[in-house]
């Protein structure tokens, strides 16, 4: 037996819930939830929607629906950063 199927094997022994296949997931999640509820073990809570965005960014900040991205712009790098250490020390010198 392979390596998946053995700890696929080995979970399932235990009470895991396995898909035999991915395609299966969805399904597997939804008798897993329907069996719970079932069981009492949890409560299922009221869906709720999401509030609709326009599709323009511009027309969604202006309304405060969303907020404006934050743009850095950041000129030192590493290798300024060294620059100018290797410069300190030479003055030093």
């Amino acid at each position: 037996m392979e390596s998946s199927q053995a700890k696929n094997q080995a979970l399932m022994d235990v009470g895991v819930v396995v898909p035999t296949s991915y395609e299966a997931f969805e399904a597997a999640i939804k008798e897993t939830f329907e069996k719970l509820v079932e069981q009492w073990k949890i409560t299922p809570v009221k869906e709720v929607k999401p509030p609709q965005i326009p599709e323009d960014l511009n027309t969604a900040i202006k309304s405060g629906k969303v907020r404006a991205p934050t743009y850095i712009i950041s000129t030192i790098s590493v290798l300024h950063f060294y620059s100018v250490l290797h410069l300190i020390s030479l003055l030093k010198a």
